[in-house]
């Protein structure tokens, strides 16, 4: 492991007064050429300590500087020999994140270094898992080798970030993290101090005069929320918004009395809240899962209902939805949603878009049909996002009317043989229904036979034939899965016909 070398390295120099490059190699193990790289990444090190590495043709390499410093690096040495085999690579990814979203200048690469004790090739591998990470998040990491790395991107997709890894690193507290201002920070999050009270207080004050009840979940999402918010407005970090204020609905408290709301924030926190902070309180009550926030907007329930029966019979011109009264309130619903919300400019936001464009392209392109109706009814932007959402309504309601794939088993010789093949099949393919089991011999005197597909073990039967397969009498996690997903094309497409 690289920085444990760094480490036996560092610790060499310290008490040899001069030692070759050839020398070093052969106490560690390496190459003459892996050792001078070894060399060049512990320089940064050194000169944290305010020491300098010395090289001298013929003589070879030593450290220089005070004995304070000297001292000094020896003390952070022995430290890190007992928590260096505890740091993993999450554990280092959390701290690089937590680092990235807490500094408001850029983050030097040895001071990571010295931090996580990691060498420079480690931390670059660090640095790609945490970019897929933030990427999530429609934020991006910029390094440079010599300034070291910044995150860039809207504030408040950071602020969704730091609270998904606060909630992280929380609910792993029983792991190690040998970071302790990362660990206080989180520590505190959780804590009963005076922000959480104020915050606790504030919370139920709007439930009584919004008259509603937050659920369990909810109210701990805002707690956490508010708490993060206020420690980012107070560290300088500030949420903007573009447009026209004056256009916000104000079914939310918070809304109504703008002059006010920043009155009472002010003198709970003690901190300056501007309307742009004020709208982005507002808009977490407004993503609420559990908690439903009272809207009586009549304009928007013709909206909706304007929107539905123009939409509607598209759906069902292509699709044979069954339960149609359920699939249309559950759409109204969620449309009522979507209008109520865009009237504060809420952030729209699916991870699972790209994966529902691709695993439900038809339910998709159906989806897309509501765009210009919405446009056109409701005067609002529909954003991809909340077309995905659609896309697995409709999904989901063509799911539940079609018919599973009818099977017929056929064997050859012995029932038995084929009895665990189809115990398999049965527990992992959902979308089948097994319609009869029979003997090869016996399904060649049939006329007429009622099934989509016939799964067959004997070799002797043909199996070039449409939707006639072979399966072995041992089926391996492979074969069920390609199984799965051919039966699952025929079970989507609807296009399946009786065999014969």
């Amino acid at each position: 492991m690289k920085n444990r070398v760094e480490l036996d390295l560092l610790e060499i120099l310290l008490k040899e007064q001069t030692i070759t490059a050839k020398a070093l190699a052969a106490r560690l193990g390496v190459s003459n050429r892996t050792i001078r790289s070894y060399l060049d990444d512990v320089q940064e090190i050194l000169r944290l300590f305010d020491l300098t590495l010395i090289r001298k043709c013929g003589n070879g390499y030593w450290i220089e500087g005070s004995l304070h410093a000297r001292l000094h690096l020896q003390n952070y040495l022995e430290e890190q020999k007992n928590i260096a085999h505890r740091s993993s690579p999450t554990e280092r990814i959390d701290y690089l994140l937590y680092a990235l979203l807490t500094s408001r200048e850029r983050v030097r690469f040895a001071h990571l270094a010295q931090t996580l004790y990691i060498s420079r090739s480690s931390l670059y591998g660090d640095l790609k898992k945490a970019q897929l990470i933030v990427q999530e998040y429609h934020l991006r990491i910029e390094q440079h080798r010599s300034r070291g790395i910044v995150l860039y991107g809207d504030e408040k997709e950071k602020r969704k970030l730091l609270f998904w890894l606060v909630k992280k690193i929380h609910n792993e507290k029983d792991r190690y993290y040998q970071n302790e201002t990362m660990r206080s920070f989180v520590e505190r999050c959780f804590s009963m101090d005076f922000t959480n009270e104020k915050i606790l207080q504030l919370l139920h004050k709007f439930e009584e005069k919004n008259q509603l009840r937050f659920g369990r979940n909810d109210l701990e999402y805002l707690r956490l929320m508010f708490y993060l918010s206020i420690e980012r407005i107070r560290n300088g970090f500030d949420v903007t918004y573009d447009g026209d204020q004056s256009e916000l609905a104000s079914k939310i408290s918070f809304m109504r009395n703008i002059p006010h709301s920043q009155e009472v924030l002010d003198s709970l926190f003690h901190i300056p809240f501007s309307e742009a902070e004020i709208r982005y309180l507002s808009l977490l009550f407004l993503s609420l899962q559990h908690t439903t926030i009272p809207t009586e907007d009549a304009l928007i329930k013709r909206q909706v209902q304007h929107i539905i029966e123009r939409f509607i019979p598209s759906i069902y011109q292509q699709m044979p939805i069954r339960h149609r009264e359920e699939f249309e309130n559950g759409l109204r619903h969620h449309l009522m949603d979507i209008l109520s919300k865009a009237r504060y400019d809420y952030d729209y936001s699916n991870p699972q878009t790209a994966r529902i464009k691709e695993e439900y392209t038809i339910a998709y392109v159906l989806a897309e049909k509501i765009v210009p109706i919405v446009q056109e009814e409701a005067q609002i932007d529909f954003p991809d996002d909340e077309v995905a959402y659609i896309a697995v309504h409709i999904a989901a309601a063509i799911e539940q009317s079609i018919e599973p794939v009818k099977v017929l088993f056929l064997y050859e010789h012995r029932y038995s043989e084929l009895k665990f093949a189809i115990s398999l099949i049965q527990a992992h393919i959902k979308e089948i229904e097994i319609v009869g089991v029979m003997r090869y011999q016996d399904y060649r005197m049939l006329i007429d036979v009622p099934a989509h597909a016939v799964l067959f073990t004997s070799f002797a039967m043909q199996s070039d034939a449409e939707r006639i397969y072979q399966i072995p009498l041992l089926p391996d996690k492979t074969f069920i899965n390609d199984l799965r997903e051919t039966m699952r094309r025929y079970f989507v497409r609807q296009d399946v016909h009786l065999y014969r």
